[in-house]
């Protein structure tokens, strides 16, 4: 129902909005809840979300007290940006190097939930990398592929490797 989520596209996304927003999900999640976050957009050295009116950006404090204020019992955050591995933070583990693309495994991703429990960040890039853009499109290649996964019935039972019917986060990933 549209009152379970918010959108804000381009002239929308200021930092007052993007913090109501964050606010807004820290009083209607509950505990039982999962709540998804994504964000797409431009992300900068010092700030991985860069809200609409640039001069005004989000400190990682910022962003891990909002993040922290949503009681929700998993949240999964997708961020499609620059520097956006930065949201992860000091103690994030990373899963795949860029050499091996095949690190990912269901023990890896058990140990990384049980380091933080609840809570999933999945970026584009990392904390020092400047995110893909896809030729022709209006989105980042992080986003075009999400997008894809989860809305083409094609892509979904290619990723589906376990042929459930389901497509798991581990599968997205």
């Amino acid at each position: 129902p549209e009152d379970h989520y918010r959108i804000l596209k381009n002239r929308e996304a200021t930092r007052e909005n993007i913090r109501d927003a964050f606010g807004w999900l820290g009083l209607m999640a509950s505990r039982e809840d999962r709540v998804f976050i994504f964000y797409s957009g431009h992300g900068k050295d010092n700030s991985p979300i860069v809200p609409y009116n640039t001069d005004d950006l989000f400190s990682m404090e910022t962003l891990k007290k909002a993040l922290e204020n949503i009681r929700a019992k998993e949240i999964i955050f997708f961020a499609d940006a620059c520097y956006s591995g930065k949201l992860a933070g000091k103690g994030a583990k990373r899963i795949i190097e860029r050499e091996s693309l095949t690190g990912l495994t269901q023990d890896t991703i058990s140990e990384i939930g049980a380091a933080k429990p609840g809570l999933v960040i999945i970026t584009s890039a990392n904390g020092i990398q400047e995110a893909y853009e896809k030729d022709g499109q209006k989105n980042g290649l992080f986003t075009y592929y999400l997008m894809n996964t989860l809305m083409d019935p094609a892509m979904r039972g290619a990723v589906d490797t376990d042929r459930n019917q389901q497509v798991s986060l581990y599968e997205v990933y």
